[in-house]
Formats: structure tokens, C-alpha cells, sequence
């Protein structure tokens, strides 16, 4: 793992630190139209990025168009959102495991009940059978 990158899995994380960083670095200067705090987020939370590049895009906003601000801002949201559907897919598949532990745990309950319940009704058995006919050896 990279320390100043945290590289993990093909992917890039960043430390809470670095996001902090990244959130006031100031901005290259630039004639572009964006929403700041959103285009910050945006890059900290990438995972497609290092935390080199995402410092490299911010020292580069003066070079960029407006296309390529608003196709960078489209690439980043697209991003976050496949993340989240991810997250989600994830919950989902907990939310299933969990249910499915649920239902063997409920099911190994009512085995062992039915088993007890077995063993008492044998026990129950073999009492009256020695009533009735004595002790069978």
C-alpha cells in the first residue's frame, strides 16, 4: 500500500487528511463556471485519482475549457453515483445474507423443538409401556 496515496485494490483512497487538504488548496486561477464546494467534493472523493493527480487538477483549472471543466464535472458525478449504486448493491446483498442466516436460524430452532418434542413424546412412550407391561429389558 502506498502511504501518501492510499492505494488500495486498483483503486484510489484518501486519507481524511488528504481530503482536508484537497478542501482548501486553493484553485488555480480560471475564467471557469462550476459550483467550488461541489467540484472539491467531488475530486476528494474520487477513487479514480491519486492524491497527487487530484492536487495536479486543481493547480491545472486555469488550462482547462469549459467543455472539458463540465465533461471532468460529468465524469466525477457519474463516478460518485456509481459508487453509491455499489454501496447499495452491497447493503442489499447484506440485508439477504442476513435474512437467509435468519431463516436456517429459525429453521435449526424448530428442528430442535421437534426433536425435544420427539424425545419427550419417546420417553412418555417407554413410561407407559413399563406401566403396562413391566419393566422391558
Amino acid at each position: 500500500m502506498l502511504a501518501d496515496q492510499g492505494q488500495a485494490a486498483g483503486s484510489y483512497m484518501i486519507s481524511s487528511s488528504q481530503r482536508e487538504e484537497l478542501l482548501r488548496l486553493p484553485l488555480a486561477a480560471n475564467q471557469l463556471q462550476f459550483e467550488e464546494q461541489e467540484f472539491r467534493d467531488l475530486l476528494a472523493d474520487s477513487i479514480s485519482l491519486s492524491f497527487k493527480e487530484k492536487k495536479g487538477v486543481l493547480a491545472a483549472l486555469g488550462e482547462l475549457t469549459q467543455q472539458q471543466m463540465d465533461q471532468l464535472l460529468d465524469i466525477l458525478r457519474e463516478e460518485r453515483a456509481g459508487l453509491r449504486e455499489l454501496d447499495q448493491d452491497q447493503y442489499q446483498k447484506l440485508e439477504e445474507i442476513g435474512d437467509h442466516a435468519k431463516e436456517e436460524q429459525d429453521q435449526l430452532a424448530r428442528d430442535l423443538a421437534e426433536k425435544l418434542q420427539q424425545e419427550k413424546d419417546s420417553e412418555a412412550i417407554r413410561k407407559i409401556r413399563e406401566e403396562l407391561f413391566g419393566t422391558i429389558e
